[in-house]
């Protein structure tokens, strides 16, 4: 009978070596304690001094996203005279139609069609202004206009 004898393949010292480096470097980056002043915080961030511009094209409140087959905020309130941005966060195609599905309105009937797509609705009236997607019946909200 004969017999076979394996042998595991032998480690080459210098790869086996580089191994044990890369981690060392790694756990020591991990570990540093922060202690050196000039380095870069990314956990920090710096607020805008009350005289610069934020970038913001307007007031948050005056917009409306369109995200997970609804409308988020549901419900806005607004002075009169403003104007607000709709925004697709969806890959589908939506609407902002007023009225309901049961009693479509003749304000206005956006369509936006894709992911990023947007359009503004300016708010004259006060009153309280139902609308929904034509293309998904379900999503419904209102803007309360002051």
């Amino acid at each position: 009978m004969a017999t076979t004898r394996h042998t595991p393949p032998r480690r080459r010292p210098a790869l086996h070596g580089i191994v044990i480096v890369l981690a060392l470097l790694v756990t020591a980056t991990a570990c540093t304690d922060g202690d050196d002043p000039d380095a870069d915080d990314a956990g920090e961030v710096e607020a805008p001094a009350d005289d610069e511009p934020d970038g913001d094209a307007g007031d948050p409140g005056d917009a409306v996203a369109l995200r997970d087959i609804a409308f988020e905020p549901a419900e806005l309130s607004v002075a009169a005279g403003t104007t607000v941005t709709f925004t697709n966060e969806d890959t589908v195609r939506h609407t902002v139609t007023a009225g309901s599905p049961d009693d479509v309105g003749d304000a206005f009937d956006e369509e936006l069609g894709g992911e990023g797509d947007t359009t503004t609705i300016t708010f004259d009236e006060p009153g309280t202004i139902d609308y929904f997607c034509r293309v998904h019946p379900s999503m419904t909200a209102t803007v309360t206009v002051g």
